[in-house]
């Protein structure tokens, strides 16, 4: 029993890690290089921190509730019927706009890996479109089974991906150069702060909140180590991101023809930050590395937000009395998905800019807003066992709203200017 627990904990830990980390990680570089490593640093401590926070009090409010349900139907049975559409349109179409997004990556990624390989011959055989129904097929094959058998896939795929990590981070490493570490460069940013606008991208690469009621019901209730689960796998992000920017900021120089200021005279386009951290070293096997780091690192986030939105869905179908929930929720989860990124493949490309908006009700004022009022309406009953209540008081929580609040401002200040 204890034995199963712990690798329930440390399953549930490696999803939580697989949802923050996402492709999302190699715009982290573009978005922090106008303010320098150090400053990008703090920025993301400082976002750990809360969104650290915000995680726990979603935990906090399934415990009070009694079982783990969704952010949306907390929020219908405590807050009303306003905030239970408000949450229920954040978590659609943010979790629509991620898988959107590792669907058209996806595939381009799967393409460019199998042409590093003997397989390389087959990556013509199809069309793009072509491939990116080949890599939500494989999704689904991996969505389709019970939580626990997502969990043993998701952490069969996150060995490859911390493999093909450990192997591009020891290639650059001995290429950073600590004065590039130590500037930064005042791109012309048309009068927006590039803290405006590294402030939302270093936001959403903590959120992982939305998979949090699925792990609860995984664990089970067990507090301390639902808590040390979620804990421990936001620590990942942390770790990868540090060795990431250090190796991108520390080798790409600021200024001249292969710099972050032609990368961002270019609107800073992913593929061509790639093309230019492979010029940097001289070993050949480094695009391979990048290729396949980077398809691991996109199935891995795709299976966990796909999990967590297969798990919001059957919750929501299993309200109306709706039979065969699993597979009609897996349809629901895909379909929408994978027909935007074939009809529009640049479509959710913009829908992506809104995902902090959406985030910031999802993972922070919601919860927020909930704790608040579950701390007088669900009191804990005598049995302290299942017990947990975040530090901080009435404060905290209210910090929190306005921690939310000021990341939309920052996200609609950056869409406008």
């Amino acid at each position: 029993m204890r034995l199963s627990l712990t690798l329930k904990t440390i399953g549930a830990s490696l999803l939580i890690a697989s949802t923050a980390i996402g492709a999302g990680m190699l715009a982290l570089p573009l978005a922090s290089a106008s303010i320098g490593f150090p400053a990008a640093f703090l920025l993301m401590m400082i976002m750990w921190s809360f969104m650290i926070c915000s995680a726990l009090f979603t935990f906090e409010i399934n415990l009070r509730y009694g079982s783990a349900q969704s952010i949306a139907y907390l929020a219908k049975r405590v807050l009303g019927r306003f905030w239970h559409i408000i949450s229920f349109a954040s978590i659609v179409i943010l979790f629509y706009a991620l898988l959107a997004a590792y669907i058209s990556g996806g595939a381009s990624s799967l393409t460019s890996s199998l042409g590093q390989t003997p397989l390389e011959n087959i990556v013509s055989d199809f069309s793009i479109s072509g491939w990116q129904i080949i890599f939500t097929l494989l999704g689904c094959i991996a969505l389709i089974f019970p939580a626990s058998g997502t969990d043993y896939i998701n952490r069969f795929f996150f060995i490859f991906k911390l493999g093909f990590f450990i192997l591009l981070i020891s290639t650059l490493f001995p290429l950073i150069k600590s004065e590039n570490l130590l500037i930064s460069i005042p791109f012309d940013f048309s009068k927006t702060s590039p803290y405006w606008l590294a402030i939302p991208v270093f936001f959403t690469a903590f959120g992982f909140h939305g998979s949090i009621p699925a792990i609860v019901k995984y664990i089970g209730p067990h507090p301390k180590h639902t808590r040390l689960a979620i804990i421990s796998g936001s620590l990942f992000p942390i770790l990868f991101y540090t060795l990431w920017e250090l190796c991108s900021l520390g080798t790409i120089p600021m200024i001249g023809d292969n710099s972050f200021a032609t990368l961002i005279g270019q609107k800073g386009e992913l593929g061509l930050f790639i093309d230019t951290l492979s010029q940097m070293s001289e070993q050949g096997q480094l695009i391979f590395y990048v290729n396949f780091f980077t398809f691991f690192t996109i199935i891995t986030s795709f299976l966990a937000v796909g999990m967590g939105l297969h798990d919001f869905f059957k919750e929501f179908l299993t309200n109306f009395k709706i039979k065969q929930t699993h597979f009609l929720a897996l349809l629901m989860t895909v379909s929408v998905p994978l027909f935007v990124s074939l009809l529009y493949p640049d479509a959710f490309v913009h829908a992506l800019a809104f995902a902090a908006v959406a985030l910031s009700f999802l993972a922070v004022i919601i919860p927020s807003m909930l704790v608040l009022k579950m701390r007088h309406s669900h009191p804990y009953g005598e049995n302290t066992k299942y017990r947990y209540q975040v530090f901080g008081s009435s404060f905290m929580p209210k910090f929190l709203m306005l921690f939310g609040i000021g990341i939309i401002i920052a996200e609609v200040y950056n869409l406008l200017y």
